[in-house]
């Protein structure tokens, strides 16, 4: 069974000639602060890095703090056993319950468990869907 959590995603702005997404990895690490997840992708003139930390306050104080750009975001944080289908599944769950995904995205370490990351329309109840115990795999 999955373990469901309400958590924080940081939206980091990057200018594309001052740093790189290796600069923004590099300082959230060097706070002592593990990347569960994260995507980037470019905007305009900018890079945004979409990111969930173990220590979300602790890794966006040092972002802000080397002049990064940060907004704090409530997501929805899930880990997973891996198997075929695994993410599929708890978007098929959401969907089934009418809450539209907005965005997601994973991250594996290559062991038996992944984090999918979720921003819904309604996160509360996301996380009510897909932490409800009797979930059966219904897409695989």
């Amino acid at each position: 069974m999955p373990v469901v959590c309400q958590q924080v995603e940081l939206m980091v702005r990057v200018n594309q000639r001052r740093a790189s997404l290796p600069d923004v990895l590099a300082e959230v690490a060097r706070w002592g602060c593990n990347v569960l997840a994260y995507c980037s992708y470019a905007d305009r003139e900018e890079f945004v890095v979409l990111l969930v930390a173990d220590d979300p306050a602790v890794a966006k104080r040092g972002l802000e703090g080397r002049g990064f750009t940060c907004k704090a975001n409530p997501v929805v944080l899930v880990r997973e056993t891996d198997s075929v289908g695994a993410a599929a599944n708890l978007g098929f769950h959401l969907s089934r319950s009418g809450i539209d995904i907005l965005y997601s995205y994973a991250s594996s370490s290559g062991s038996d468990e992944f984090w999918a990351v979720f921003k819904t329309t309604d996160d509360d109840r996301a996380i009510r869907v897909l932490s409800a115990t009797e979930r059966r795999r219904d897409v695989a």
